[in-house]
């Protein structure tokens, strides 16, 4: 499943790091308001508080 995050990622041409966290797992982390406006536009937040915290960093 992480490989297929990073695939569609990727595909999407987000800029992100991957970093190991042990036992087989990664932290994958995409930095800046830019990445924060692309994941917004392209993808979006299910979740209202998240939505809510997005919008107030692009006011």
């Amino acid at each position: 499943m992480q490989d297929q995050l990073l695939m569609l990622l990727d595909l999407h041409g987000f800029h992100y790091g991957v970093y190991d966290i042990g036992k087989g797992k990664v932290r994958v982390q995409m930095n800046g308001l830019s990445a924060l406006k692309k994941w917004d536009e392209e993808i979006g937040f299910s979740n209202s508080y998240y939505q809510e915290r997005c919008d107030s960093f692009s006011t």
